[in-house]
């Protein structure tokens, strides 16, 4: 899949390449629904959604950001 995307990306069509990664985490959510996957590797992980709480402003404040 990830090598997919990259082609897309190479060429430039990023509105493509976003269409093209919506689509498939729509069959992989799918798949998930009705058992035949068990995860969907085209999600991006979302820092602030996947970490602990305050995990994210203890990172950002080490790092002097914030």
């Amino acid at each position: 899949m990830l090598a997919t995307l990259k082609k897309v990306e190479a060429r430039g069509a990023l509105e493509t390449l976003k269409r093209v990664r919506q689509r498939a985490s729509d069959i992989f959510l799918y798949a998930i629904a009705t058992g035949r996957v068990e995860n969907n590797p085209v999600t991006v992980p979302h820092p602030k959604k996947d970490l602990p709480p305050g995990t994210l402003h203890s990172i950002l404040k080490q790092a002097g950001l914030k």
